[in-house]
């Protein structure tokens, strides 16, 4: 795995127009943190969290206090935040005296949030919809602009090429995960053989000392596709669909969700959950789901839960997925299953991207 594309956004508008694709989706109604990175002697977006605005205006509420520790954990310098507001109004009319005096607390909140931490925040923006010509206004000093096309950003333009254009609407969103029933066959016409050399794999590891051999070789297989974001032959296809039903395998994968190309590895899972044939393409949808989660992007983690269960309802992780998604987890509460992913490959030996590339 490679390291963070280099696109540029030359101003505010243009970050706040490329939240979408940052996202993967269209948030409405919304509150969305947008990291910054110390990289070498430049400053570089790092990642993305968006959650629910009435959590954030909330007083008593926790969305704040998850914002923030997903920051920590994200290494941030500093934060641009981004809301989402179809009633916020950007004057002082008495129609808008209510919302802008929660939005007074929500600023206080934020800033004493993130007082101790280190952590800057450069602006808080709003707007009432992410759509071109929306006009947006800083709701900390007198900045304000007009946001262009959100669908013709680069960073769109990136994650379309990475083939996962950013949705409006969560059916959209299934649409995009729907299997590629022609692809599948290829894909189940080399299984038989993939196992076979998975087996083989196994015993020869077995042989020499070495129990762990064909993880380890998976998993730095695996990594390195998602690294390149190149096609794949239904013979590479069905050799990562038998390397998924081996449990440490599938349980690593779940590290990625802390590369700093978020946007190639959700990319490359939504492929391959297009790409598989049932039920095994519910692996690679679970750990989409996942991971698209873990990053706050919840209409993406509803679409993957939902091709996963289709596939296979009993699948464990898309079960456990469909609770996390339903019950609104916190994100920080995967960050242990992302700890343990990557102690796994630790163990293993082999180095999975995150955090220690930044």
């Amino acid at each position: 795995m490679g390291s963070v594309p280099k696109i540029t956004v030359g101003s505010l508008s243009d970050l706040f127009a490329a939240v979408p694709a940052m996202l993967g989706f269209y948030p409405q109604d919304s509150v969305t943190v947008v990291t910054s990175h110390r990289r070498s002697s430049a400053q570089v977006v790092g990642a993305v969290l968006s959650r629910d605005l009435a959590g954030c205006l909330e007083p008593e509420g926790d969305a704040l206090h998850e914002a923030v520790q997903y920051c920590i954990d994200s290494d941030a310098v500093a934060v641009n935040v981004f809301v989402v507001d179809a009633q916020a109004q950007p004057d002082d009319s008495a129609s808008a005296a209510e919302r802008g005096r929660q939005y007074r607390g929500f600023i206080a909140r934020l800033a004493a949030a993130f007082t101790s931490t280190g952590i800057r925040i450069d602006q808080v923006c709003c707007t009432t919809a992410l759509a071109a010509g929306s006009p947006w206004w800083s709701l900390i000093n007198d900045e304000h602009g007009t946001l262009p096309d959100p669908a013709t950003s680069p960073v769109a333009a990136h994650t379309a090429a990475r083939s996962f254009p950013t949705s409006r609407e969560l059916d959209d969103l299934v649409t995009m995960l729907a299997p590629d029933r022609s692809l599948a066959e290829r894909v189940r016409g080399y299984l038989a053989e993939a196992i076979r050399a998975a087996e083989r794999a196994h015993t020869a590891g077995m042989a020499v000392g070495d129990p762990d051999a064909y993880a380890r070789r998976a998993i730095t297989t695996v990594a390195s596709y998602v690294d390149s974001g190149q096609a794949l032959h239904a013979n590479q296809l069905a050799d990562i669909t038998v390397a998924l039903s081996d449990p440490t395998v599938r349980d690593c994968m779940l590290g990625l969700a802390e590369s700093t190309d978020i946007t190639g590895v959700q990319a490359f899972w939504a492929r391959l959950a297009a790409a598989l044939p049932a039920p095994e393409r519910a692996r690679p949808a679970a750990v989409l789901a996942f991971i698209a989660y873990f990053h706050g992007r919840v209409p993406v983690a509803r679409a993957a839960v939902i091709a996963a269960l289709e596939s296979d309802p009993g699948y464990t992780l898309a079960r456990l997925m469909e609770t996390v998604v339903a019950v609104g987890l916190p994100f920080s509460n995967l960050n242990s299953s992302v700890a343990h992913a990557r102690a796994i490959a630790t163990a293993l030996e082999v180095t999975l991207p995150g955090r220690s590339d930044h």
